[in-house]
């Protein structure tokens, strides 16, 4: 199947038939004009060449601009990419989580399941997403370990807004807003909470995660049984009284089961023992989703631009302004040999993280001609403008970064960095820089 990275490109062929007209009219008045030079009306006028001349060129063009559109010929494939996937963590912080039937809580259970899940990791990108009657998120992907682990400490029921369990809105908001566009192996949604949804309709939200191939693991917290007081706060552990009565809360499996289940998914209890998290993760995170094909992709816009380049180097023997042809086809292949604006990112990752500030710059700034409004591509501009001290070119770049991530988590990130430049003190954003958006094109 072919896909093309930038259809729009394709808009470019409406202006073809205005060739094709231009040059038809082109070839009658200089018929007429000839036959009019000519010493007899018998005077007759081969154009099979100019013709052939037109082909070339015309098919040259459509070539280029076919080529221009970035053509992607994607196929069924056993193979998948390795180390590569995203989980996006959703962390239940309602006040139920507080409960201390699992110890010491099952906010701190789940955090630390969470904790030793994310450090098996090995090339996967991580984020947080914390939620109880709103979800928010904490940390957004990411290949920093240590940004991850920062955020998921801070995680409290403080880190939203209001209270209560709507586990379907969490999965809505993380499908909407924290996966994104990167081609990965895998792409998993992992649930911690003790359930008691408030009719958020989970179930529907898990199926819509099939859709889009994510898949899910639901991780339960707590006890089944007898259940547990709900403490008023973290630092007050006086019960919640309902109605006089002392308010209890206890996991809530078969909500949880149910989830799983409508998404294709595995359900697991935490309970009050513990996890082998280092066997969750090879068969659940690492590996691929059983009975899934990969897709192999192969950029094809190669052989549109040979194709031209041959076609105008015909066209060169068969017209007299051989020069003017010879030097498109020169351009043409400058064209094939530069980096593409995914390469020219990925050489400036590794030329930030080895330090070298310049050449990351250069290259952002490279993939920036290509994507002049990639949001990624200016927060890392900005970073790498931040680390060489010429601050007032890195909050331009940061400005531009907010400015083109409007509505998204990446959009605070980069007026942070807007606003910490001037004072040259990064704060936290230096670390949470670190393939926050890296790789992200």
């Amino acid at each position: 199947m072919i896909r093309f990275a930038h259809p729009y490109m394709l808009l470019v062929l409406l202006v073809t038939p205005a060739f094709v007209a231009m040059f038809s009219w082109a070839d009658r008045k200089r018929q007429l004009a000839m036959e009019r030079f000519a010493a007899s009306g018998r005077t007759q006028i081969d154009l099979s060449r100019r013709q052939w001349k037109r082909i070339c060129l015309l098919t040259a063009l459509v070539s280029l601009i076919l080529a221009l559109s970035q053509p992607v010929w994607t196929r069924p494939s056993g193979a998948h990419l390795e180390n590569t996937g995203d989980v996006v963590f959703l962390l239940d912080v309602s006040r139920s989580m507080l409960a201390t039937d699992v110890l010491p809580t099952r906010l701190a259970r789940a955090k630390s399941i969470i904790g030793d899940l994310a450090g098996k990791f090995h090339g996967e990108r991580v984020a947080l997403v914390a939620f109880a009657g709103v979800p928010a998120v904490q940390c957004p992907l990411t290949l920093d370990q240590a940004f991850f682990d920062s955020m998921l400490d801070r995680a409290s029921p403080d880190s939203v807004a209001r209270g209560g369990t709507r586990i379907g809105d969490a999965i809505r908001f993380s499908l909407d807003s924290v996966f994104d566009d990167v081609v990965r192996a895998r792409r998993q949604l992992v649930i911690l909470t003790d359930g008691g949804d408030q009719d958020s309709f989970p179930v529907s939200a898990a199926q819509t995660a099939l859709t889009k191939d994510i898949q899910l693991l639901v991780i339960g917290i707590g006890n089944d049984e007898n259940g547990a007081l709900v403490p008023t706060s973290e630092l007050d552990p006086t019960p919640i009284l309902y109605r006089g009565e002392q308010v209890r809360t206890k996991l809530e499996q078969g909500l949880l089961r149910t989830i799983a289940a409508a998404g294709s998914g595995v359900y697991l209890t935490a309970g009050a023992g513990t996890l082998d998290t280092s066997g969750i993760y090879l068969k659940f995170i690492a590996s691929p989703p059983r009975g899934r094909a990969g897709e192999s992709e192969k950029q094809v816009f190669q052989w549109l631009l040979l194709l031209a380049i041959a076609l105008l180097t015909v066209e060169t023997f068969l017209s007299d302004r051989r020069a003017r042809s010879v030097a498109l086809a020169l351009a043409l292949i400058a064209n094939l040999t530069a980096q593409t604006p995914a390469e020219s990112v990925a050489k400036g990752n590794a030329a930030y993280h080895d330090a070298h500030w310049e050449v990351a710059v250069e290259s952002y700034e490279l993939a920036a001609q290509s994507a002049p409004v990639s949001p990624q591509v200016y927060f890392n501009m900005g970073a790498a403008l931040y680390r060489m001290q010429r601050y007032s070119e890195a909050s331009d770049a940061f400005g531009r970064a907010a400015a083109a991530a409007s509505g998204t988590p990446l959009e605070a990130m980069s007026k942070l960095g807007q606003a910490t430049v001037p004072t040259a003190k990064l704060l936290m954003l230096d670390r949470a820089n670190r393939n926050v958006c890296f790789g992200a094109y």
